[in-house]
């Protein structure tokens, strides 16, 4: 959610921007009377002059300013994912939390440290570690084992409040 509030905040600020040099145009032309650029003024001057606030259109377009009003209200009331993962906390009243990020990282050194393992990749989420491990030795076998060792081992260090699923694939690299 973070990134379309981010869009969605440089598109209206654009939106903004380049309304506000067209309004300056605009002033400065008919200041300088010479025609319109993009808006006839007199036609809008004489529509906004023989509107009146109870008139369907006037309505139509103050609802929809108060309906987009509330719709950007309401995306940023919402909560938003969490990208903390709880650790079990030992001591009551304190809370602590990992990142996500951290977690890949170090799930990836205790990967990369298991034996035979030369390259990995991790992909965590709350409820699940995914690991795509490759290995460079013609025997595999006891590799993806120790793999597992290796990682169950850091998971149990971490101490994750809810221990995520762990799946794990290993690919054997093209021996040279």
């Amino acid at each position: 959610m973070r990134y379309v509030n981010r869009v969605l905040a440089v598109l209206l600020g654009l939106t903004l921007a380049a309304a506000g040099v067209l309004t300056a145009l605009e002033v400065g032309l008919a200041a300088l009377t010479r025609p319109p650029l993009v808006f006839p003024h007199e036609r809008i001057t004489e529509v906004l002059q023989r509107s009146r606030w109870a008139d369907a259109p006037v309505r139509g377009v103050l609802l929809g300013i108060a309906v987009l009003g509330l719709v950007l209200l309401v995306a940023q009331l919402v909560p938003r994912r969490t990208r903390l993962l709880p650790i079990a906390d030992p001591t009551p009243g304190v809370a602590v939390a990992t990142t996500r990020r951290s977690l890949e990282r170090a799930l990836r050194r205790a990967a990369t440290g298991a034996d035979g393992i030369s390259a990995a990749s991790v992909t965590a989420s709350p409820r699940r570690v995914r690991i795509r491990a490759v290995t460079g030795l013609r025997d595999v076998t006891g590799v993806q084992p120790g793999l597992v060792a290796a990682v169950d081992d850091q998971l149990d260090g971490i101490g994750l409040a809810r221990r995520p699923t762990l799946s794990v694939s290993l690919r054997q690299k093209d021996p040279r």
